[in-house]
């Protein structure tokens, strides 16, 4: 399973993993829901940014993107599941498939500030 982390990039997430084990259950379960055709993100804790809900809304719509909200997982259950699921949406969506949404949500980045900067995974 490691291997796969570090082919995904997501050994480098940035973030301090506390519990590898728990990093590779998410990891090893957002291969599992792949594998199925199932596609959702995961949220341990519920936080709201400006127009969350329409970004959301629009991941579902356009590709069938659903979102979880379960404060039962630990977060490095979240940042390995999430990590894998992001590297799967890619790849049937194409990398900028997030990017597309985005200016779906924000059209006024666009004409205000240019295209949008890519994601740092």
């Amino acid at each position: 399973m490691l291997s796969l982390l570090f082919i995904f990039g997501c050994a480098s997430t940035g973030n301090r993993i506390v519990s590898v084990e728990e990093y590779e259950r998410g990891s090893q379960q957002a291969v599992s829901d792949l594998l199925r055709g199932r596609y959702r993100t995961l949220d341990n804790i519920g936080i709201l940014r400006y127009r969350t809900e329409e970004m959301r809304e629009e991941l579902k719509r356009r590709y069938g993107i659903q979102h979880e909200l379960d404060h039962s997982k630990s977060s490095d259950y979240v940042r390995g599941f999430n990590c894998i699921m992001r590297a799967g949406a890619k790849e049937k969506f194409g990398d900028e498939y997030y990017e597309k949404a985005l200016q779906t949500v924000y059209p006024e980045s666009q004409s205000q500030f240019g295209p949008l900067l890519r994601r740092s995974e």
